[in-house]
């Protein structure tokens, strides 16, 4: 990736170099005598203490005296650089000392451009923002080029910094969203805005992704809106109903003692309701004991009966109930 100067606008166009990854690059002192690959080796599990599921290459570069060491994952890389604190020494066989630098591959002095920032925000505010992404050497305000009318800043400040860690292509300035752009500078995830990766490969994504497969329902039962207790239940009634159908099937005798289905117990206990019923007993649904005083004699249907409830046979009861035939 570089970038073109057209008419005042810079223009960043890509290429087909690919930057260093979660890679350290140790730089030995040119002055000091050549060290073979063998030595350097042992010098690294010696030094460094790595173990050798936690590097994935080592180059050496012989002619500008530098060797690179890529990790697997870039949490431990880290952790080697904190340690070292970006400095360690080789001890010659000779006994003489030499220094190395240890630093992040694709650091060194970077030329940052920030867009997006108002001019009023302070120079000791942005200072303190990047200040934990290297030392910083310079910032001045970019201005238009020499073909336009205007020979003012055009908005984007230019930070010259010594890079000890990346930065990601958007971050936030005094509350101000800014976009960073820089050679050399890795991919920035949308996700977490961390760069070294891109969205698809986020492992904060491929953890939530992880725990709502777990808790989430498939497609299919979305679908289909069966669950594990829809199925269960299912089951449960087709086993009734197949061992009621077995038992009405199956012929009974007076010995067996056979349980109802459902459907006889039903029935059986309808009967019951039926017979204990006050309708069919005769008696009210109100008194459950006859009244002592109540008049329970049969009602006079003719004169005979009139007359034999005491009721004479004058000529009021005759019309009554009439002559008796």
């Amino acid at each position: 990736m570089f970038v073109l100067v057209i008419q005042g606008v810079e223009v960043v166009l890509e290429t087909d170099m690919s930057d260093r990854q979660k890679t350290l690059v140790c730089s030995f002192d040119p002055r000091s005598p050549r060290i073979s690959a063998h030595d350097i080796h042992e010098w690294i599990y010696d030094t460094l203490r790595l173990p050798e599921e936690d590097i994935t290459m080592i180059q050496i570069d012989g002619l500008k005296r530098r060797v690179f060491i890529k990790f697997s994952n870039e949490s431990r890389m880290e952790k080697i650089l904190k340690g070292t604190e970006g400095k360690c020494v080789y001890k010659h066989d000779t006994g003489e000392r030499s220094q190395v630098t240890v630093e992040i591959a694709g650091m060194g002095t970077k030329r940052i451009r920030i867009a997006g920032l108002p001019p009023e925000v302070k120079e000791a505010t942005t200072r303190e923002s990047l200040n934990k992404y290297g030392e910083i050497v310079n910032i001045r305000n970019e201005t238009w080029a020499a073909a336009y009318r205007y020979k003012v800043s055009n908005g984007i400040k230019v930070v010259e910094l010594k890079l000890k860690k990346h930065l990601p292509s958007y971050m936030s300035i005094a509350g101000n969203d800014v976009q960073v752009s820089y050679v050399g500078q890795p991919p920035t995830c949308f996700r977490c805005n961390e760069p070294g990766h891109v969205q698809v490969e986020c492992p904060r994504r491929k953890r939530l992704d992880k725990n709502m497969s777990d808790t989430k329902l498939s497609w299919a039962d979305i679908v289909s809106n069966e669950t594990r207790d829809t199925q269960q239940y299912r089951e449960t009634s087709q086993t009734v109903n197949d061992t009621a159908d077995r038992q009405e099937s199956t012929p009974r005798t007076g010995n067996e003692n056979t349980t109802l289905n459902t459907g006889q117990a039903q029935n059986n206990c309808d009967t019951d309701i039926e017979q204990a019923s006050p309708m069919n007993t005769g008696k009210s649904p109100i008194l459950e004991k006859e009244d002592p005083n109540m008049d329970t004699r049969k009602t006079p249907t003719s004169l005979i009966e009139a007359m034999e409830q005491g009721e004479g046979s004058d000529a009021k009861t005759t019309q009554k109930y009439g002559k008796d035939k």
